[in-house]
């Protein structure tokens, strides 16, 4: 019985984690650097912000589940191969127990990286969001008072031109 189950990572050994991790940060800075040069209302930029947010949740969402997905896959693998060498240590084959055991602690180490290495990009891209909409709330904010010193000083202006014709 010579069945050679491997599980391979990228050069990092983190299973992709750090693409991921890297594709959803260099979404967020682009999106949000995007958004804020943008010529736009207040409301409607705090408006496109939070959609946006939103949709990078969402796609955050998605990949913890795919990622999810894949170490029940590999924890299902595993578990098929340590059933399997349990079936030939019955038979006397002590070296298959041994190589069994050591395949499915490798799923499970990689099944459980697989799943902290989701959770963590989640949590980012959350915090990210939630930054952004901060920031474009406050600019928006910032962006009104201003307007409305301008028209104040305006209307100021023509009733002084007013009172002097």
């Amino acid at each position: 019985m010579s069945n050679d189950y491997r599980i391979e990572n990228d050069s990092n050994g983190n299973g992709g984690a750090g693409f991921v991790l890297g594709l959803l940060t260099g979404a967020t800075i682009g999106v949000g650097l995007g958004l804020l040069f943008a010529q736009k209302p207040g409301t409607e930029l705090r408006n496109q912000l939070a959609d946006r947010a939103n949709d990078l949740a969402n796609q955050a969402n998605e990949g913890y589940k795919r990622a999810a997905g894949t170490a029940s896959e590999w924890a299902d693998r595993g578990r098929d191969v340590f059933e399997k060498a349990r079936g030939a240590a019955a038979k006397g084959a002590d070296e298959a127990q041994r190589y069994v055991r050591d395949t499915a602690n490798s799923a499970s180490a990689v099944a459980r990286d697989a799943a902290n290495s989701a959770t963590a990009v989640v949590r980012d891209a959350a915090k990210s969001a939630s930054a952004m909409v901060d920031e474009a709330g406050q600019q928006a904010s910032a962006a009104a008072a201003q307007g409305k010193a301008s028209i104040q000083s305006s209307i100021n202006d023509a009733a002084a031109a007013a009172r002097r014709s």
